[in-house]
This record gives C-alpha cells, structure tokens and sequence, in this order.
C-alpha cells in the first residue's frame, strides 16, 4: 500500500431496498484523511463476519480502492470537482442518467448500444455548452476516471462471481453476468475521450485567434506609425 495512506473497514447491513453491499469513500473531515471501504457483513453472536457469497462485492469496492491509491489524479481531480463545486452544479445529473445508469440501456435495449451513445454525447454537449473550459474539463476527466475505476471493479466482480459458480452452494450465481454488458463503460470511455480531445482543440483553436488578433493589431499599428 502506498505510503501513509490509510483504510478503515466498516460492516454495514445491507438495504433490502437499495440492494447496496459496499461502498468506498474518502474521509475529508479528518486532519489525516483516510479512505473508508465499506463491506456488507452479517452478525453472528457477538462478531460481524463477511460471508462468502459476498466476496465478488468485497473484490469490487477493494478494486475501487485500490484505482483510487494507485491513480493520483483520480484524486488531484477528485480535489478539482470540490474546488469547483461540481457536484452542486445542474449539469452534473447527466452524470448519473446517461452514464452511470444501467436503467438507461434497459429503456433502449442492449443491442441499441450506438443510439445510446449518441444520446449521451448529445445530451452532454447540450449541458457543458456553456461551461467555463476547467469546469469542463475537470467534469468530463471525472466521468473519465468513473468509467474506468468502474470497468475494473465491475471485471473483478465478475470474475470471482464465475469461480464462485463452480463451487458448491452457489447456483445463484450461475446466471450472473457482467455488468458492463449493461453499462457500456469501455465504450463511455472512448466517448467522452472524444469529447476531452474536441475540448482541447476547441481551446487551442480560441487560443490561435486570440494570437492572431493581437498579432493583428500590432501590425496595424506599425503600419500607422510609418504612414
């Protein structure tokens, strides 16, 4: 684990309605911060113990965790989105609708994974429209990262569900199958790449007309004091 960086691991009871069974989050109320992985756990007696079944969900949020102390600029950026204030901002729903939302590809089906890529990057084009450039570019490297950390987790997850199903006591799990098919994050990821990059050379392009103009200027200036 990279140096002076700390985890605490919490049980939790998991919520018959909102079905969570982790989570992973960063302490920012601390003088030293440290990254809470939450685990869903069961009483027994007097001790809270993590049961088998649930190791694909304990091998995802671990997944999380582990993109988060290896990936400075998961964090450098997750700093950005607070300085900024983009969590509070309008746009930011697009986030949770159009691309952390398996509902979303249900309403199309997953055979419309092109019309439903489309969809998206109409939609956040139409709400970053008007974003100060940062801003911007601080939210789409946030669904970057999203995307990405949640690829990996979502593979983990798969992964150890498929051992799981080979063993005895586990049927439940021999129809599982991984949530990326629904999410289509390697495909958001090469989206909103695209949309970083048109970003950056939209920026750039203003940069050079900025140069320009005042290049302009200054030639017509000099061409005044000769007159």
């Amino acid at each position: 684990m990279p140096e002076n960086k700390k985890v605490k691991i919490v049980p939790i009871k998991q919520s018959v309605n909102s079905g969570e069974s982790g989570y992973i989050m960063l302490d920012y109320d601390r003088p030293d911060p440290y990254y809470i992985l939450g685990i869903e756990a069961r009483k027994k007696g007097k001790r809270k113990s993590i049961h088998i079944k649930s190791l694909p969900y304990v091998m995802h949020e671990s997944t999380h965790l582990f993109d988060f102390l290896l990936n400075p600029k998961y964090l450098m950026n997750m700093a950005k989105m607070n300085k900024l204030d983009i969590w509070e901002k309008p746009y930011f729903k697009i986030y949770d609708e159009l691309y952390y939302n398996p509902e979303h590809t249900c309403e199309w089906g997953l055979r419309n994974k092109k019309k439903i890529l489309k969809d998206a990057e109409i939609k956040t084009k139409t709400a970053l429209k008007d974003v100060p450039f940062e801003e911007k570019l601080t939210f789409l490297n946030f669904i970057k990262y999203s995307m990405q950390t949640e690829l990996n987790a979502y593979n983990q997850e798969f992964h150890f569900a498929n051992l799981l199903k080979n063993t005895r006591n586990f049927a439940a799990f021999k129809k599982c199958r991984n949530l990326n098919d629904y999410y289509h994050f390697a495909e958001k990821i090469k989206l909103v790449n695209a949309l970083i990059k048109e970003t950056l050379e939209n920026k750039r392009h203003k940069g050079d007309l900025t140069i320009f103009s005042s290049a302009l200027k200054l030639c017509q200036r000099l061409l005044q004091n000769f007159q």
